[in-house]
């Protein structure tokens, strides 16, 4: 676990951490890591970290978190592209309904009904621009990083020389 995450969930004094305080990647280390007798759920068929999609057939708890974390990383978190087509878009969408109505019926929820919510809501204009804003400042900052990462590159040569001459 990296220091920044186990911030995250240290609390001064003892206090109680919520998940409110992590993020999915958090959750699931934490997850991975727990002595198993500690677990209360079922561990995926396949074991957690696998790179490959639990099989339909699997249905236990482990196999549906390995679900969500390897759509999370393909679609989200690694994805290489940020267009997706309609039959990508539907074939994911029912996967992860799917997924959900099983944590319902386990957790005795109803966030299917919010995924519903979620899949015919709209995005208006101005959250739309908001986001467009949000990308190019994050592309701004991410060609800044690009452009101090290769002037650090280029440096090195200089420093390493100077650190022999100390």
């Amino acid at each position: 676990m990296r220091e920044n995450q186990f911030r995250r969930i240290r609390r001064p004094g003892g206090g109680v951490v919520s998940n409110v305080d992590c993020d999915i990647t958090l959750l699931y280390i934490l997850l991975r890591h727990l002595p198993m007798e500690q677990k209360k759920i079922q561990p995926p068929y396949k074991g957690l970290g696998c790179e490959t999609y639990p099989d339909k057939k699997h249905l236990h708890e482990g196999d549906d978190i390995e679900r969500i974390r390897l759509g999370r990383n393909k679609f989200f978190g690694h994805a290489g592209q940020t267009i997706l087509s309609k039959d990508e878009l539907d074939q994911i969408w029912a996967d992860m309904l799917a997924v959900v109505k099983r944590f319902d019926i386990r957790l005795k929820t109803t966030f299917d009904s919010e995924m519903e919510v979620i899949l015919k809501d709209k995005i208006s204009s101005d959250l739309a621009e908001d986001f467009m804003k949000d990308f190019e400042n994050q592309n701004q900052y991410d060609s800044c990083t690009r452009e101090i990462a290769m002037e650090a590159k280029r440096d090195l040569p200089k420093s390493r020389n100077w650190w022999k001459r100390a």
